[in-house]
């Protein structure tokens, strides 16, 4: 598979999977879609734990500290749907996934 395929791969799961929503408050369209996985097991070291885990494209640049908040078809911030992007715990090229907490 070419490195277009993936990206295009990468592209459709996101599209599907993912929610709209801003990162840093940029707006961009179309909107970014961004997915957020609750209870996935990050092993950092010796530690286990379950954590929130969100994927972004990797065009994204998410970065730790960075807001992450979630957003209605209008564009309006979702309550409650607001987090930190913290540290990456993985990379393929096309996504990334960071641990993100509760903002």
């Amino acid at each position: 598979m070419s490195r277009a395929s993936f990206q295009r791969a990468a592209r459709s799961v996101l599209a599907r999977l993912g929610e709209d929503a801003l990162l840093r408050g940029e707006v961009v369209t179309p909107a970014r879609r961004v997915n957020v996985e609750h209870g996935v097991e990050v092993v950092q070291g010796e530690m286990h734990a379950l954590r929130s885990v969100a994927t972004f494209s990797k065009a994204d640049l998410p970065r730790n500290g960075d807001a992450l908040q979630f957003i209605d078809v209008a564009g309006v911030p979702l309550p409650g749907e607001s987090y930190i992007v913290e540290a990456a715990i993985e990379d393929n090229g096309y996504t990334v996934r960071h641990v993100v907490r509760k903002g």
